[in-house]
């Protein structure tokens, strides 16, 4: 594992692979330390794929790890403003970990809308995007 320059923080502490655990991935923001801008977005922190077997018709899932250490946001302003201040210039925090990809979409756009995201010029986040599925959700009881 490579040292990162601008680690991840999680509960003002730097996160690290112990403390994935279970989890899927992470609802996080993103903060521009010289304007104050924020980003909200989720990540993963594996890939899945199917790829075929040899001689088979069955496919086999394949897990591979996500760029999540390196991650930096999908939204064009922000790489825009990344590139022009630097990566120093900008604090990673992780607000929440989520067991499930549903889960992430969920806590995601509760984030953005609980915050605002779209209503102020202080954000980078230009849409906000959202399929759930309850019986997807792990954290709700089903009937």
């Amino acid at each position: 594992m490579t040292e990162i320059d601008n680690p991840w923080l999680f509960n003002n502490t730097v996160f690290s692979d112990e403390d994935i655990g279970a989890h899927a991935g992470f609802i996080y923001i993103i903060t521009n330390v010289i304007n104050g801008k924020q980003y909200i977005g989720k990540k993963i922190f594996t890939n899945t794929r199917r790829v075929k077997q040899k001689n088979k018709t069955r496919r086999k899932v394949k897990r591979t790890e996500s760029d999540w250490r390196e991650y930096y946001g999908s939204s064009p302003s922000l790489s825009s403003d990344i590139d022009k201040y630097g990566k120093s210039n900008f604090k990673r925090e992780i607000v929440r970990l989520c067991k499930s990809k549903s889960e992430l979409a969920y806590f995601e756009a509760k984030e953005q809308f609980a915050r605002g995201c779209l209503e102020s010029p202080g954000w980078y986040n230009e849409h906000i995007m959202c399929r759930v599925r309850k019986a997807n959700l792990k954290f709700c009881s089903s009937q």
